[in-house]
């Protein structure tokens, strides 16, 4: 959702235009050498452009920092408990202490891993967002992301940008990329 709105402010976010992951979900790159590949044809082809990457802390910070021409961060959140649902329903699990193993010992790590990650950047612009904050206001967070990458969007590509943000997820983009 948010790499799909910053797809829309200007920003090319990835090769694949369904649903804007490193890639496609089903092959996130999963060794650093091949990440840093990806990185340096996009830094060969393109002046700006981004990547959505989910599990970013698999790697070491400074290593990702390095590949990366003049970075900016953008470290997307969800509210631990609505993934800690999400993932009992896709499971089915509905036991208190399946619940909170799935927290324990799934969430909660990751989070952990993902903060670790973001301590461990050397300095460079970074932008938290929270998920749900950007449900409650679409325009605003729009306008922020812009102000802070130095983007001066249109009015349309700020709606079209607004337009792609929806709390009932979606995961596939359903417009042609122009």
């Amino acid at each position: 959702m948010v790499a799909a709105a910053i797809d829309a402010l200007g920003v090319p976010v990835s090769r694949q235009v369904y649903n804007f992951e490193a890639d496609g979900r089903p092959n996130v790159v999963h060794d650093e050498t091949t990440w840093a590949a990806t990185a340096a044809e996009m830094n060969t082809k393109l002046d700006v452009w981004g990547m959505k990457d989910t599990m970013i802390w698999r790697f070491p910070p400074e290593a990702i920092h390095g590949y990366l021409r003049n970075p900016y961060y953008l470290v997307v959140t969800r509210d631990s408990i609505a993934i800690t649902q999400r993932r009992c329903a896709n499971f089915k699990l509905n036991k208190p202490e399946q619940y909170f193993g799935v927290l324990k010992h799934q969430v909660r790590p990751e989070y952990e891993k993902m903060w670790g990650f973001v301590d461990g950047l050397p300095p460079a612009p970074l932008l938290l967002i929270s998920c749900e904050r950007v449900f409650r206001n679409r325009e605003a967070f729009c306008e922020a992301t812009a102000a802070f990458l130095g983007l001066a969007p249109s009015p349309e590509e700020l709606q079209r940008a607004s337009d792609r943000i929806s709390p009932v997820g979606g995961y596939f983009l359903g417009e042609e990329k122009t």
